[in-house]
């Protein structure tokens, strides 16, 4: 029989690894803590987190505009250099206009007031 006071289990039960379990749950608690706390940093503020995605994808519908402009100029170029491999006329008023050419068999005229 035991003495009143005295709990049944032997001096080897008491002295288990779950006696120490609150020291363990507090720095398992502080390791999943720090965690979270690293996780959430490298979330909001690290390279690569949700504020750098918007910033990136801001920058890419500017260069989605810069693009359409930029295909929109080479469409009016190409139509052009089209335009000067067929049409000889054009290229002669090209002349004219731009360096000052004058044609065989044509007389330059200036009108002053």
């Amino acid at each position: 029989m035991q003495p009143a006071g005295r709990s049944e289990f032997t001096d080897e039960q008491s002295r288990s690894p779950m006696v120490h379990v609150p020291y363990v749950q507090i720095v398992l608690w502080a390791l999943l803590s720090v965690s979270v706390l690293y996780l959430q940093y490298r979330l909001w503020f690290a390279h690569g987190s949700l504020n750098s995605l918007s910033d990136i994808r801001y920058a890419i519908g500017v260069q989605a505009e810069r693009n359409n402009q930029l295909l929109m100029r080479n469409e009016q170029l190409r139509a052009e250099v089209e335009e000067l491999k067929h049409v000889d006329e054009v290229i002669a008023e090209r002349a004219r206009e731009q360096l000052g050419l004058i044609g065989h068999n044509e007389t330059f005229y200036i009108v002053t007031d």
